[in-house]
């Protein structure tokens, strides 16, 4: 027979683990969260800087510190986890069907479900070159992957298309591991990062930065050796070279399941309508965190997880009077 839980949470994030939590203080106990990679924590475990985590500890510690917090928290309350599990579809009656290689196929239903799906960078038009054309072109996600979780340079001698804070920071970690940032390359007139100590990398690294310009071209052989960026404004063309390209991608909302359950979407279906208790338009389906907003901050995911959990505690509850 099927198993059923009372709570099915897609996403083992910060704001998914919050739920999870929350609805686990209020009693709830059959409550599954199902994580597609092999660990929980989602976007906070690349994340070694400082800046997280004052709405939730009253102190600023690393995105790490932070995610090992809930993690902790959630081994310690027993709540079940299916982690390596890739999701595969999501029914409009909350059957679940998801797959890892323990398991297998399987299908569970859920009286209630959280989507914790986040987001993820996606190309949406803003970089005009062949991206695979070359080895040694990634995201800048991808590269904080590589340098903190995985121990490795992305390359040696790399330029960063993008100013925002994930760039400078992933700058700011690859030349305290050894590596040489050649250039940033920035559309713009102005650096995008918003917090102050992260254009300060800037000058405190001595990192040259090339306005008004975008990259028009790359080459190499197998890997990329260099590039061609054009200043928008005076159209002057000039090669700069490297042997890895960083870019900065636009981030997107996970939203492929939540069309699968059939809730509404808004935005030109890029995000999910929730109302002031993060319910969609489908009774007992709840969305939170940056699948709703890939610009929000992970205590704000954080926040939202525990209002979630703690509105679909009251639903549960009520259901099971009635």
């Amino acid at each position: 027979m099927m198993t059923i839980y009372d709570l099915v949470i897609i996403g083992g994030g910060p704001a998914g683990m919050s739920s999870a939590l929350k609805a686990k203080e209020n009693g709830i106990d059959n409550v599954l969260i199902i994580e597609r990679e092999e660990y929980l924590g989602g976007a906070l475990m690349p994340c070694i800087h400082y800046g997280f985590g004052e709405k939730i500890l009253n102190k600023k510690v690393t995105g790490t510190e932070l995610m090992q917090y809930l993690v902790d928290k959630v081994e310690e309350s027993g709540i079940k986890c299916s982690l390596s599990s890739l999701v595969l579809d999501v029914t409009k009656d909350k059957i679940i069907t998801y797959v890892n290689s323990n398991d297998g196929v399987v299908s569970i239903k859920s009286k209630n479900i959280i989507f914790a799906t986040g987001a993820r960078e996606k190309y949406t038009g803003n970089i005009e070159i062949a991206t695979k054309s070359y080895s040694g072109i990634y995201t800048l996600g991808t590269a904080h992957k590589f340098v903190n979780l995985q121990g490795y340079l992305p390359g040696k001698s790399i330029i960063i298309f993008g100013t925002n804070d994930r760039a400078l920071i992933i700058a700011r970690r690859l030349i305290t591991e050894g590596a040489s940032v050649k250039a940033l390359i920035e559309s713009s007139n102005e650096i995008r990062a918003r917090v102050k100590e992260n254009r300060e990398i800037i000058e405190l690294y001595n990192i040259p930065i090339c306005f008004n310009s975008k990259i028009k071209d790359v080459f190499g052989k197998e890997r990329i050796t260099g590039l061609v960026i054009e200043n928008v404004i005076s159209k002057e063309r000039k090669e700069l070279f490297c042997d890895s390209l960083l870019l900065t991608v636009a981030w997107k909302s996970e939203t492929d399941l939540l069309k699968k359950a059939k809730v509404e979407l808004i935005d030109n279906n890029e995000t999910v309508y929730v109302n002031d208790k993060y319910m969609t338009s489908q009774k007992g389906v709840f969305a939170v965190g940056s699948v709703l907003n890939p610009r929000y901050w992970a205590d704000d995911a954080i926040i939202q997880g525990e209002k979630a959990g703690e509105e679909v505690s009251k639903l549960i509850r009520l259901t099971s009077k009635a």
